[in-house]
């Protein structure tokens, strides 16, 4: 898709060209951005809470926080990005996402954390938004869907190796340490990104941006591909969220696990994830993504028996705690990238805010169990375990219930 004649920064890659390993690199980090703002602060929020003196469930709401600015960021970011370019909104979101940063590491209340949290949020928000558009942009169909699995395979670096880095920081230092962190990644992903990322969008500055808005969102909620790709998207991973939100809290209170072994043993969770995400983008060169989606779908539906087991039967142990969600993870591998690149191929003409509106109810219905699962917390593994459940037995349903997807053909990529 051509960028508008007046954008600036870097050329934008011939279609025909095989876009540079710095680009997805870069685009990859901006997936990321969220994940490490919130996977490094994991391994904190024991610490958040002792040194504030308030209870551990309270410190839980450092990362509601961050994702209710993060959802309520998606549909502006998308707006404005489809109305006056990708690269002047995501350098204003990378900006505040920088300076946010830096306020929470001076935070001496739990109100002050999650307002800059909050804020935090809404400024990360540009990283996968954007990132996700950009990649439309440049690439469609199986091709396009190859891509967004690769940038999601870059995405597990900030899992494996956040909750890790996180870990030492706050060893060697004090819990302020992992937004010092995130206030040095963000200003090199605004450097990067500065570099090397182009401006592929469409300007439309001749519609009005709600009469926009109202195209964009009629064009995605009359697809059924848009339909389906959104519960498949949105439904695990608001179970995901609240692994984030409550992990490190019952594999310490349950399970007596260190800040040092939650890191260790998250990141083998990243590595599970990275797996499943590399073997799906190797799966795409012979089945399309809707087929891929059908098996996501199965392993999650095993991954929610397993975990509804122990939910009947109580505490079974950490490696059947940890091996349940492993299996959840898994599946969440093949059905994020699969289920974001049957959205987007759809509706190539307002892929921002199709990016946004995906990511909006993704992260208000992620928000929803991060804040469930910390006023439901109890010191046991019995809400993680509900939710988790229940968000897989609803993909199961959602699958079912619309049938499964056929891809996207030539004959319907068009805008109404």
């Amino acid at each position: 898709m051509p960028g508008h004649p007046g954008a600036r920064g870097p050329t934008l890659p011939n279609p025909n060209q095989t876009i540079s390993r710095t680009l997805i690199a870069t685009l990859g980090t901006l997936v990321a951005l969220s994940a490490i703002a919130i996977d490094i602060s994991l391994p904190a929020i024991p610490l958040i809470a002792a040194d504030l003196g308030i209870a551990g469930a309270d410190a839980q709401y450092v990362i509601s926080a961050y994702l209710a600015g993060f959802g309520l960021a998606q549909l502006p970011i998308g707006l404005a990005a489809d109305r006056i370019g990708r690269r002047p909104v995501l350098f204003c979101g990378l900006v505040l996402y920088l300076a946010a940063s830096v306020g929470a590491s001076f935070a001496s209340s739990l109100p002050e954390v999650i307002t800059a949290r909050f804020v935090q949020g809404l400024g990360g928000a540009v990283g996968p938004v954007l990132a996700r558009a950009i990649a439309r942009d440049l690439a469609g169909g199986q091709e396009g869907a190859r891509l967004q699995s690769l940038l999601i395979s870059v995405l597990t670096i900030a899992p494996l190796m956040a909750p890790l880095v996180g870990s030492g920081l706050v060893t060697i230092w004090t819990w302020r340490a992992v937004f010092v962190a995130t206030a040095l990644i963000g200003g090199v992903v605004l450097v990067l990104a500065a570099a090397v990322v182009p401006e592929t969008g469409q300007l439309r500055r001749h519609a009005h941006p709600l009469v926009h808005l109202g195209h964009g969102a009629r064009a995605y909620f009359s697809r059924r591909s848009c339909w389906v790709g959104l519960g498949m998207l949105s439904l695990p991973m608001a179970g995901f969220t609240a692994v984030l939100t409550a992990s490190s809290s019952v594999m310490a209170d349950v399970f007596g696990v260190s800040p040092q072994q939650f890191g260790l043993l998250f990141s083998a969770w990243a590595v599970a994830f990275l797996a499943s995400t590399l073997f799906n983008r190797r799966a795409l060169t012979r089945r399309p993504p809707s087929s891929l989606l059908g098996f996501g779908t199965t392993l999650l539906s095993a991954s929610g028996l397993l975990l509804a087991l122990q939910l009947i039967a109580g505490d079974m142990g950490l490696a059947a705690f940890w091996g349940g969600i492993a299996v959840y993870i898994l599946a969440l591998g093949l059905l994020g990238p699969n289920a974001t690149a049957l959205i987007l191929e759809d509706i190539p003409d307002y892929s921002g805010i199709a990016a946004s509106i995906s990511g909006t109810i993704q992260l208000g219905l992620g928000a929803a169990t991060s804040l469930a699962v910390a006023w439901l917390y109890d010191g046991t593994t019995a809400s993680l375990l509900a939710i988790l459940t229940g968000a897989a037995a609803a993909t199961l349903a959602w699958w079912w219930l619309l049938g499964r997807a056929t891809w996207p053909d030539a004959a319907r990529r068009q805008t109404p």
